[in-house]
């Protein structure tokens, strides 16, 4: 039986994909890609565990992609370190201008549990987290904004968690 990091190496060889496991890798990565013939259609796609070192690679507000570049862009773990509301509409906006038809985004809402994970957190001496919480309908709003209409958000771990995904998808010009 194959272990999670086995499946994910699995899916990365199938796909082309590189995988790099520290900092300067990720730069040479980004180095060799920068160095090499123009890839055709512009299908390259910088995927993370965490925002920052995509953030490193790429301002989210102004993707180096042409209009409808991607049938999907996939955004995780990105927008909880995103605090002003201005920088995660133009973040959606941006991602509406590069899809051509869907975007599949995660984001942290607080729930009803969330407030007690906080206290059991700090009653065992964990740090405080630096998350910015999407309060109810305001990611919903700032995605019909960017051009997207919201096909599902579903929390995942069943509500237990703040963590949610959204596909949204990409509203035609009527």
């Amino acid at each position: 039986m194959m272990g999670r990091d086995e499946v994910y190496d699995a899916v990365f060889r199938r796909t082309g994909m590189v995988r790099v496991y520290t900092l300067q890798e990720l730069f040479n990565a980004a180095e060799t890609l920068s160095r090499v013939r123009r890839l055709r259609g512009e299908r390259l796609a910088i995927l993370t565990n965490g925002g920052g070192l995509a953030v490193l690679a790429a301002d989210a507000r102004r993707l180096p992609f042409r209009a409808g570049a991607f049938d999907l862009v996939f955004s995780i773990r990105l927008f909880h370190h995103i605090h002003s509301p201005e920088s995660r509409e133009a973040i959606l906006g941006e991602f509406s201008r590069v899809s051509s038809a869907y975007a599949l985004v995660s984001f942290y809402r607080a729930n009803g549990l969330h407030e007690v994970q906080r206290r059991l957190r700090r009653a065992f001496g964990k740090s405080r987290t630096n998350i910015k919480m999407v309060e109810p309908g305001v990611f919903e709003k700032a995605a019909g904004e960017a051009g997207f209409s919201v096909v599902r958000v579903l929390p995942l771990f069943g509500g237990i968690h703040a963590y949610h995904l959204a596909l949204l998808k990409k509203r035609t010009a009527d």
